[in-house]
């Protein structure tokens, strides 16, 4: 089991000496929020788009492994400082990939994820992009949380005309986190989701 102490010690101390998420303590909520959804599943498989300094794969992946399941993450660039933090970890059950989201979903994805985390570009193009594709590639009752829909206005734009409406079968609503807010997807009804072109992975298995 993860030592789940010393990983809220560990990201204590990163929000303490960084300045941008100092001057904003309820992002400290990021944590129990991840690992509570994670751990709601037996065997939780997640996906992260955007792993940037690796705050938000630590609970994620942490979650996972204790429940033995599989944490993937993609970015441009996986940092030597991620890379510490997995080892420091002992994260055993993540695989980090350094490539494009669009390259990523375009190469296939065969087994659906029970939580898709949405980081990773911000212009409306990209995220629109990585919200579909998350959609296809998500478990029947997974999460999707899209990061950043109340600071920036591609991922809130896309949200909104997604995920925010019953039209799709799909169950949304925002969660203020520090000041750039979470938004969390949950689809009801998958046969509804070839209204937007989605054919999701799970309905074929």
């Amino acid at each position: 089991m993860i030592d789940r102490e010393k990983l809220w010690r560990r990201y204590r101390r990163f929000m303490e000496t960084t300045p941008a998420f100092r001057s904003h303590p309820q992002n400290y909520a990021k944590i129990p929020l991840l690992d509570g959804i994670v751990r709601n599943y037996e065997v939780p498989h997640v996906l992260e788009i955007g792993v940037q300094e690796g705050w938000g794969m630590l609970p994620l992946a942490a979650a996972a492994q204790d429940k033995g399941g599989t944490y993937t993450g993609v970015d441009l660039r996986i940092t030597d400082e991620v890379r510490a933090l997995v080892k420091e970890f002992d994260l055993q059950r993540v695989t980090l990939l350094e490539m494009p989201s669009e390259k990523f979903w375009r190469d296939g994805v065969e087994n659906p994820f029970d939580v898709i985390v949405l980081d990773g570009g911000h212009d409306y193009l990209t995220i629109r992009m990585d919200i579909l594709n998350a959609l296809r590639c998500l478990a029947r009752d997974g999460w999707l949380l899209v990061h950043d829909v109340l600071t920036f206005a591609g991922p809130q734009k896309a949200f909104a005309e997604i995920c925010g409406t019953t039209r799709y079968g799909i169950f949304s609503c925002i969660v203020p986190l520090g000041i750039d807010g979470m938004g969390v997807a949950f689809v009801t009804d998958q046969d509804k989701l070839i209204e937007l072109g989605v054919k999701p992975i799970c309905n074929s298995q």
